[in-house]
Order: C-alpha cells, then structure tokens, then sequence
C-alpha cells in the first residue's frame, strides 16, 4: 500500500522514497509483515474449521438411528378405539431408547405417559411424556428389559399424582 502512495507522490516530480513526513518526520511504518497476516488468516481458517467440525460432529451423531433391539405393536384399548401406536426399542451407543408413536383418538384433557411395564402389569416405570403423537425416550440404565417388556401409553389428567391413571389409551409387548 506504501508503494503504492509513493508511486502516486512520485508521480507529482519528487524520486521514489525521497518525500519525508511533515516537517522532516519519516514516513509512516510500512503495514505488518505478510508473516503476522499469514498467522491471522491461519487462526481464523482453524477457528471455521474447528466449528463445521463440531457442528458435523454433532449432526452425525443424531443420525445414528442405533441397531433394533426389539418392537412392539400398540393395540387400542376397549375406550380408545380407533388408536394405534408402534413402539421400537433401539440401542445407540450402548443406550436403550424407545421410539414410540401412537395415532388416533386425541384425549380432550391432560396428556400421554409412555411406560414399561412386566407382563402382570404390577411392575411400572415412566419414561416421560409423549410430546404429540411421538417421542424417544432413554430407557434407564439397569432396568431388566426381560422383565419390563409391556409398552403402554396412558391418558393422565392434571392432577399432580405420578401415578398411571388406569386410563391406558395403547398397549403391546416387545418382541426381540
């Protein structure tokens, strides 16, 4: 750029590096050397780097859909007909999670709780609460999938008790 300038000011009858600053003052230091701007320009290609990185890293991770461990069928209940569902347990990356979708008969009030059950229906865990007509949901770590094979989708209403309504909207049992 300073060359450039002084092409420019020889131009108008002075030599080339002969004009000073004002009053005498040298010229302005030269811009930093391209060494300084190959270490900038290397920085911020590692820093965009480094984030498409993560950010494929991450996108790749999602996809895993995981190997299929076992399915179930949901069959609607005696209230709910006109309901089904799917349930299917998957392993990824050393974590059970069970994909489930149930279709048909919305309830009016409160809302849908997946849970695993043993086959007498005694035994009961929650997973979470089905958010529309899927969800995924982690099985917890050391629950015996032998034991708890029953998938059951239940209709909750807002009362603040944790426990199953009895109001089972689907239901079925895995099969390996």
């Amino acid at each position: 750029m300073w060359a450039a300038i002084e092409d420019e000011l020889a131009a108008d009858g002075a030599p080339r590096g002969a004009r000073q600053g004002t009053a005498g003052a040298p010229a302005p230091a030269p811009v930093p050397p391209r060494g300084v701007r190959r270490w900038v320009v290397a920085g911020v290609a590692a820093v965009v780097a480094l984030a498409v990185g993560v950010v494929v890293g991450v996108a790749w991770s999602r996809r895993d859909p995981g190997t299929s461990v076992a399915r179930a069928d949901l069959v609607a209940l005696p209230a709910w007909t006109g309901a089904s569902g799917s349930a299917d347990l998957r392993s990824v990356r050393g974590v059970d999670r069970l994909e489930v979708r149930v279709a048909g008969a919305p309830g009016d009030d409160g809302f849908r709780q997946v849970w695993l059950a043993t086959s007498d229906l005694r035994g009961m865990v929650s997973l979470g609460v089905l958010d529309g007509g899927s969800g995924t949901f982690d099985v917890p770590s050391g629950l015996d999938l032998d034991a708890y094979t029953v998938v059951d989708v239940s209709q909750e209403p807002f009362d603040g008790d944790p426990a199953h309504s009895d109001d089972s909207v689907v239901r079925g049992t895995l099969e390996r």
